[in-house]
């Protein structure tokens, strides 16, 4: 996760993945993971909350990946009424 999140903000950033803020953003978050583990009394509900949050933040990944779907598709896919309203559905759903 640590690694995704750091390669992701370098190359939002324009940085190459071997930049300084690549393994900044990465340590970064190695050590903020260590610590909210070593920290927690109850790994167990630290899971559920991880879980928790995941469930939250699942609709709106979901919708971006669509968001970003229809774009990069749309000259093949999207230009068939019939699979972008099965698309369509098929997010809603």
């Amino acid at each position: 996760m640590s690694l995704a999140l750091a390669w992701s903000v370098a190359e939002a950033c324009g940085k190459p993945h071997r930049s300084q803020l690549f393994f900044a953003i990465y340590i970064g978050a190695v050590v903020l993971g260590a610590t909210l583990v070593l920290t927690t009394p109850s790994l167990v509900d630290l899971a559920v909350r991880v879980e928790v949050v995941n469930a939250l933040l699942l609709p709106l990944v979901l919708g971006l990946l669509v968001i970003l779907a229809s774009r990069v598709f749309k000259p093949r896919v999207y230009a068939k009424p019939a699979l972008a309203a099965l698309f369509t559905v098929a997010f809603w759903l």
